[in-house]
């Protein structure tokens, strides 16, 4: 039996003995040649299929002066499932895609203590296959994504995926715009730092084994806040700071990063809660430059390592002459705060507003990046209606 594999082997090119094109002619290649001979049915053929993965971290774009670090919000070491798409040509110019049906997910295994990256779900783990209509030599492109929630497919969806339209086909079939189409949700923290990663190969190639190096897909914010000097004689105290006009409707694909990057409800467009004291009061420093000595904005005790995630995007600031609506189309902060003079004199409780800009940064917020925000309050601070609430020196109105 040896020999006679042995021969098959070295002339499996010649006479076609490698039956279920794997490269290699073994047992179950002679059983589906018998089969063959006998007339009987084929077998259907199952290649196995695993995955790993890795991940880059996020960088600061001012580099190794502010310390590159990772953040600890997601990381492969905290990564809990994942889900994969995949196309290919099984014929020249035909393409196929497939819904979100490979999920994965970490499992630990009982007896040797070892995590790995199981196919499947609950009910079927570790039946994960190499898609059957894709032959061994023919390539495959995996898709995977992390934080995000397919299972509601109704118009309030975190994120979908597509290939050029709902209908996955393009260039007379040919698949070659995979995107996922991604909201931010402000109400479910853990799906809003979307991990991506793209892989090709062939089974022949890679014996089922796909290796993703993970990408953060969205950019990492951590705000801070901090009175100017003119407001040295004011002790300030904010309850609650909401980020207005963020853009959270974008289109991710995977060739070509981020595009259509808009407000998902024009009309009652984003505001994002950066911090909430609820009845409670937080006081806001003198101005610094030490970040340490800052208040940032966050309730995690790992403050350091906590961000908040945008889709990548550009802040224009709103021009702070004009009365806040609901046409403003600027970016800005609203602070319910309390203001009150050091000297005893009048003070003033209420909504305070600041101008909020990434205009420092050629191309705004960008993909894969961790930033400080600092915002300064001062005399500019303005309500509602445009008026001012400081006189220049800093006293009150």
């Amino acid at each position: 039996m040896a020999l006679s594999l042995m021969s098959l082997n070295a002339q499996a090119q010649v006479y076609n003995y490698d039956v279920n094109n794997d490269g290699e002619i073994n047992v179950l290649d002679v059983t589906l040649l018998v089969d063959r001979i006998l007339g009987g049915e084929s077998t259907p053929i199952l290649l196995p299929l695993t995955f790993s993965a890795d991940q880059q971290p996020y960088e600061h774009p001012d580099g190794p002066a502010y310390g590159r670090r990772k953040t600890q919000e997601t990381t492969i070491a905290t990564l809990k499932e994942f889900y994969v798409n995949y196309t290919y040509d099984k014929y020249p110019g035909f393409g196929i895609y497939s819904a979100p049906e490979l999920r994965t997910f970490w499992a630990v295994d009982e007896g040797t203590g070892q995590g790995r990256w199981l196919v499947g779900d609950g009910n079927t783990p570790g039946n994960g296959y190499w898609p059957s209509g894709a032959d061994a030599s023919v390539d495959v492109t995996f898709y995977a994504y992390a934080n995000v929630d397919i299972n509601n497919l109704s118009s309030d969806h975190n994120a979908m995926f597509f290939c050029d339209g709902n209908t996955g086909q393009t260039n007379n079939g040919k698949v070659d715009k995979p995107y996922i189409h991604f909201i931010l949700d402000e109400n479910g923290p853990e799906t809003k730092d979307l991990l991506v990663a793209k892989k090709a190969d062939n089974w022949n190639h890679c014996k089922g084994h796909i290796f993703f190096h993970f990408e953060h897909a969205c950019a990492a914010v951590q705000f801070f806040l901090v009175k100017t000097p003119k407001l040295a004689n004011v002790d300030v105290m904010v309850k609650k700071a909401i980020l207005y006009n963020v853009k959270n409707d974008g289109n991710y694909f995977f060739n070509e990063g981020w595009k259509d990057v808009k407000h998902y409800d024009e009309d009652e467009r984003m505001k994002y809660t950066l911090w909430d004291g609820v009845d409670a009061f937080h006081p806001v420093p003198d101005a610094t430059e030490d970040k340490s000595e800052m208040w940032q904005l966050t309730t995690s005790t790992q403050a350091e390592s906590d961000y908040f995630f945008f889709i990548p995007q550009d802040f224009p600031s709103w021009t702070i002459t004009s009365p806040i609506n609901e046409t403003t189309t600027g970016s800005y902060i609203e602070l319910d705060c309390q203001i009150t003079p050091k000297d005893g004199s009048k003070g003033y409780e209420g909504k305070a507003y600041i101008p909020f800009s990434t205009n420092s940064l050629t191309n705004g917020f960008e993909m894969g990046k961790a930033y400080p925000a600092v915002v300064r309050m001062g005399t500019s601070m303005v309500k509602a209606n445009g008026e001012k609430i400081f006189n220049t020196d800093g006293t009150i109105k």
